[in-house]
């Protein structure tokens, strides 16, 4: 257990250390030249994807001396096939970044990885997930708590009962179904249920012609 979590303790003392610094320095403006240079700790960071805008203020704080200035001599790598989290739970790095819905399964279940989550980097996950409809939306409201989910062509009372239910967590959707006017929704067990609940309140009406028309729609 002590050694499957070194990883992690270290990552945690590193980050205090890189705030305590920062403040020391600022309170003398030589205090660091006086003193007999330390080494340099290492550190690892790997990305979660190739090099990009998410990432600029690790290659700036790099480039301008930010790590050095706090004692640290920071490698920024790609990460693995299987992922950034695998790298740093293995003891090869030290901090990774990742995908909020990558870090769901390794945060969870048997196979969890000694990991654990220290800052965002972004305000919103920008992720999205594919997946099948009714058996996909469960797992995709646990591990993403999204507010809105797209469904293409409802066809089953299975994808019903499951927006049902994402509904009641505050889940909206936007979604297709194939009918003749909304009339003829009402008229269908697979989508009376859905209109009934008061999920949707406009319909947009796609005509073969290719006009449009919006409808308000209404319980009951």
């Amino acid at each position: 257990m002590r050694k499957g979590y070194t990883g992690l303790l270290a990552a945690a003392l590193i980050g205090a250390i890189l705030t305590g610094c920062a403040g020391a320095s600022g309170s003398d403006g030589h205090g660091a030249g006086s003193q007999e240079e330390q080494p340099l700790k290492e550190i690892t960071f790997v990305l979660d994807w190739t090099p990009n805008t998410n990432h600029t203020g690790l290659y700036v704080a790099r480039e301008k001396g930010y790590f050095r200035d706090a004692g640290l001599e920071v490698t920024i790598v790609q990460p693995p096939e299987n992922g950034a989290e695998v790298l740093a739970a293995s003891g090869k790095a030290q901090f990774a970044m990742s995908f909020q819905d990558s870090l769901a399964p390794a945060f969870s279940g048997e196979n969890k990885l000694p990991v654990t989550a220290v800052a965002a980097v972004i305000q919103h996950n920008t992720s999205g997930i594919i997946s099948r409809k009714g058996e996909g939306m469960e797992l995709l409201l646990r591990s993403m708590g999204p507010k809105w989910i797209a469904v293409d062509e409802i066809t089953a009372l299975e994808d019903c009962a499951a927006m049902e239910q994402c509904s009641y967590c505050g889940v909206r959707f936007l979604a297709t179904a194939h009918g003749w006017s909304v009339e003829d929704l009402h008229r269908r067990p697979v989508y009376r249920r859905l209109l009934q609940t008061g999920m949707f309140q406009t319909a947009v009406v796609l005509q073969p012609d290719q006009t449009y028309t919006v409808e308000e729609l209404h319980t009951g």
